[in-house]
């Protein structure tokens, strides 16, 4: 048997057997939504700590639905501790907690710390936004808040029936559809009166990091005020890579249309940009591995971004520079940025591999015009 699925199976039977004693003894007071009047919170938080990148930034639209609902208040998010950057500058935003679930298992005294400096913070709301999910880590860190208000979706569709109401006043109820990863979240949101303010992501990008790119760019012999393609092979899961000798031959293809590239590949991913070097006729441009905050400005200066399904091109889209993905598994109708500058090619079996060098060519000229 599979070790780490024989671990997550042994984790959620767990989970499940520690909240059946939780459920005898927490208990909730219940706040209908006709009840919460946002335009009176002063402080709000936002967790979102138990999702990667790429999930953190479609529910963007949603943080911005909070904000808008709520304008007088201070809104801070919870985030793991490799996202929270994106966010830490942010004029938007107020604190930007950092939870680190490994690191809090090493060190409980510093856990406790962290639970005694969230109650001081003494939120008047906490939201829990996993409407594709139930997080029982993001459910009991809203709890122990001590907010008088606290708001998550309900456990009952992921196995968790019960328990969203041990531990939050408010719970709203799971969409019952099949729906866009962002459009998930404003539903869920509009049952607690917290109006859609758009589809659209957004990562607000400071100027340092932009002046820095700006520099690394001219001094590699790009010019950043010139149309460039940004190319990113990459992705965490190994059916989501469009195979590397493609991203090579399509590299050629703009360099022979006289349009600059930049190859970007993560701390991790040195191997991947070796490939692609090797595979290529007219080599793109190179950087060194780029903390978060510098990707995500070389992705706004870029003119369009042309990657896999990864946390890469919901930064491009944050940004609000075009993009071209290639899709394998996953259904772009449900994960691919919304918007017609972002443009999707997947193979007809869902196999990335059969993603022809043409089609994503043509894709990318036409957002390129």
């Amino acid at each position: 048997m599979d070790l780490s699925l024989y671990k997550s199976k042994l984790e959620w039977y767990g989970k499940r057997a520690m909240l059946g004693i939780v459920k005898r003894w927490v208990k909730s007071p219940a706040v209908p939504p006709t009840a919460i009047d946002w335009k009176r919170f002063q402080r709000i938080l936002i967790i979102r700590q138990h999702d990667p990148l790429g999930d953190v930034l479609l529910t963007t639209p949603a943080f911005r639905a909070v904000r808008m609902a709520a304008p007088q208040a201070k809104v801070d998010l919870m985030l793991r501790p490799d996202v929270a950057p994106l966010f830490e500058n942010d004029p938007a935003f107020g604190q930007i907690w950092r939870y680190d679930k490994s690191a809090f298992r090493r060190a409980p005294l510093a856990m406790l710390k962290f639970i005694q400096d969230l109650r001081k913070a003494q939120y008047d709301a906490v939201v829990v936004l996993n409407a594709s999910s139930f997080s029982v880590t993001s459910a009991w860190l809203a709890y122990l808040s001590e907010a008088p208000l606290r708001v998550g979706v309900s456990g009952d569709t992921y196995g968790y029936t019960g328990f969203g109401k041990v531990f939050y006043t408010t719970e709203i109820d799971a969409p019952g559809v099949a729906m866009h990863e962002v459009q998930k979240h404003i539903t869920a949101l509009e049952q607690v009166g917290v109006p859609s303010a758009g589809q659209e992501q957004e990562i607000h990008v400071a100027a340092e990091p932009l002046q820095a790119i700006h520099t690394m760019l001219v001094n590699g012999g790009i010019d950043p005020m010139k149309p460039f393609v940004c190319f990113h092979p990459g992705a965490g899961k190994s059916l989501h890579r469009w195979p590397v000798e493609r991203f090579a031959e399509l590299n050629d293809a703009f360099r022979e249309k006289d349009i600059s590239t930049v190859l970007v590949v993560g701390p991790l991913e040195k191997d991947l940009e070796q490939r692609v070097l090797r595979h290529t006729k007219r080599p793109p441009a190179t950087l060194p591995a780029l903390p978060l905050t510098f990707l995500a400005a070389l992705l706004q200066w870029s003119a369009l971004v042309v990657c896999n399904d990864t946390g890469v091109l919901h930064v491009a889209a944050g940004v609000g520079t075009s993009t071209v993905a290639v899709f394998g598994p996953s259904d772009p109708a449900f994960w691919n940025p919304i918007g017609p500058s972002h443009q999707v090619v997947r193979g007809a079996d869902g196999r990335c591999e059969n993603v022809t060098v043409a089609s994503v060519l043509e894709k990318a000229l036409k957002v390129l015009k």
